[in-house]
């Protein structure tokens, strides 16, 4: 019995020895990684590093441009144009000293944190631009229901007296006095909307917004487009009403 209990120890004792040897070995390896270790995670650094820095860069070229998108903007008031630019500008900003902070890292988790930070502005894609585009194309259209309505004036006196020309021109009055609402609604529509910041019920009402203001937009485009139909269809009855009666051929 004793000579079986003194193996047992033996066994032990030789089993605590060995795994304490190589969990020591392994600790030491990491806390004091070897030099192709360490440059292996220099290399790592450096690849995460520049690929973040390409993310930033082009979040900020795509702000640039609608910083410019903004300021061509006519239809929409200077309060509300300055506001859009000063949001953009303060992504600009936020973007470019966490570029700076990114190159100064010197360990992988601190890396990551920082490359989170970069995603977590991901509403610039999310619902900044989509904004904007929105914004702008109501405008563009605001533009074009103006000058289309300039044309209906010139030929509003014309139809007079015509009763199938005055049809025409009603629903054309109609189609573009649609279309600048649609298109206004549109703006009213994004303009307020705020990033959700991480709750998934705004998330999904602004989501829905913006497909609610792209829609509008689309009923603009075919109000327009109906409206120049209606125009040429004056234009043409007009030619017609005018045009001078032929001289009968003399019978010979």
């Amino acid at each position: 019995m004793k000579k079986r209990v003194l193996i047992t120890l033996i066994a032990l004792t030789f089993l605590v020895s060995t795994f304490g040897v190589v969990s020591t070995q392994a600790l030491g390896s990491t806390s004091n990684p070897t030099p192709k270790i360490q440059k292996i995670a220099d290399q790592r650094i450096d690849a995460l590093k520049a690929k973040i820095s390409q993310e930033i860069d082009r979040r900020i070229t795509s702000l640039d441009k609608l910083i410019e998108r903004i300021n061509e903007i006519k239809k929409l008031s200077d309060a509300s144009k300055s506001s859009l630019v000063t949001q953009a500008q303060d992504q600009i900003t936020n973007l470019t000293s966490l570029k700076t902070k990114i190159s100064a890292d010197s360990d992988l988790a601190t890396l990551k944190a920082d490359r989170q930070a970069v995603y977590n502005q991901y509403w610039i894609y999310m619902l900044f631009i989509p904004k904007i585009y929105i914004v702008a194309s109501a405008d563009r259209l605001l533009g074009i229901t103006d000058d289309t309505q300039t044309i209906a004036d010139k030929l509003e006196p014309k139809v007079q007296g015509n009763a199938s020309l005055e049809k025409t021109f009603a629903d054309l009055e109609a189609k573009i006095s649609d279309a600048k609402t649609q298109a206004q609604n549109a703006q009213n529509t994004v303009m307020p909307l705020t990033p959700d910041q991480g709750d998934k019920i705004k998330m999904e009402a602004n989501k829905n917004a913006l497909q609610n203001a792209r829609k509008m937009l689309q009923t603009a485009r075919h109000d327009l487009a109906d409206a120049r139909q209606d125009i040429q269809q004056i234009r043409q009855g007009l030619k017609v009403k005018t045009s001078p009666t032929p001289n009968p051929t003399p019978t010979p």
